[in-house]
């Protein structure tokens, strides 16, 4: 096994953590004789890419995490995910080891996610230890973000969360065509993972009554970047057809419209995307709504 150093530590590519979990770089997916004196037959990759076919090899079960190591990279999403991946190898008393491309961030945040909530334990106490097993671990600032958020929700994804909501949205900047289809789906994901759903009230379109969205989907500023302006936003909705596809150029001149016949006009999105660096323009076009007389509140279910 290769050694390398970091961080004023030597380290080797692949560190023991706890049970059958092993967290390292890529180089330890390589030696198959080292794999195999440590039990290894899981490998999850959290990379840009997954393991060539070449390098893989037949006794073990591979799995892969899109991911790159950027602080607005989404892996609090993955964490139940992951956590039953590597459950399922802890449970056999098979070896299983988590790798990026240094062991150091991506990687070391997925190990971490899945200590906090099988030792129940805080995500500061998961990173401590985690980090005397393996010292040169540093999860970026990001995912330590995302650490804390999964730690407020009690380790476990929850929809009706108000700061896992807007770090969804803030995550995937749905004004851009591949963002908007990721957001969806992640949030559809966290949604029925997420047991008694609590939508709220419906907002509807004065002209012919279509529910627009729900109470769960306005929003304050504030929940996840920490900087509240008194401001109203309503979260993305499938029936903006017209935003989901197109470029940011061509999109600013496209107008909102209620998806039925009568074909309201709810807001052009030229007057939402220049509002807030850090608010998509999904987010901002909240305000249009809430302040417009196509949109009003309808109690009930």
């Amino acid at each position: 096994m290769i050694s390398l150093w970091s961080n004023n530590h030597w380290t080797e590519d692949m560190n023991h953590i706890y049970g059958t979990l092993y967290l390292g770089s890529i180089a330890a997916t390589k030696d198959r004789q080292v794999l195999r004196d440590r039990g290894i037959r899981g490998i999850l990759t959290v990379m840009d890419e997954p393991l060539a076919t070449k390098d893989q090899y037949i006794e073990i079960t591979y799995h892969f995490f899109k991911a790159e190591d950027f602080t607005d990279e989404d892996l609090l999403t993955r964490f139940v995910e992951a956590y039953d991946i590597i459950n399922t190898f802890m449970r056999a008393k098979t070896g299983v080891l988590v790798h990026c491309r240094a062991g150091i961030s991506r990687s070391a945040t997925i190990v971490i996610s899945y200590l906090m909530r099988e030792l129940h334990k805080t995500f500061k106490e998961s990173m401590a230890f985690v980090r005397t097993r393996r010292p040169i671990i540093s999860p970026n600032e990001g995912f330590q973000r995302q650490l804390s958020l999964y730690e407020w929700m009690g380790c476990r994804l929850d929809a009706n969360n108000r700061r896992f909501r807007q770090y969804l949205m803030t995550t995937y900047e749905p004004l851009d065509g591949n963002g908007v289809r990721l957001y969806f789906a992640r949030l559809s994901y966290v949604e029925e993972l997420t047991a008694n759903l609590e939508l709220g009230p419906k907002y509807v379109c004065k002209e012919c009554g279509q529910m627009l969205f729900h109470e769960i989907h306005v929003l304050q500023t504030g929940y996840w970047t920490g900087q509240p302006c008194g401001r109203l936003f309503v979260e993305p909705q499938p029936w903006m057809q017209e935003l989901p596809t197109g470029s940011v150029e061509y999109l600013k001149d496209m107008d909102i419209k209620c998806r039925k016949k009568c074909k309201k006009f709810v807001v052009r999105v030229s007057t939402i995307h220049k509002k807030t660096r850090y608010m998509s323009g999904y987010i901002e076009s909240a305000v249009t709504f809430l302040g417009h007389e196509t949109v009003t509140e309808f109690v009930g279910t």
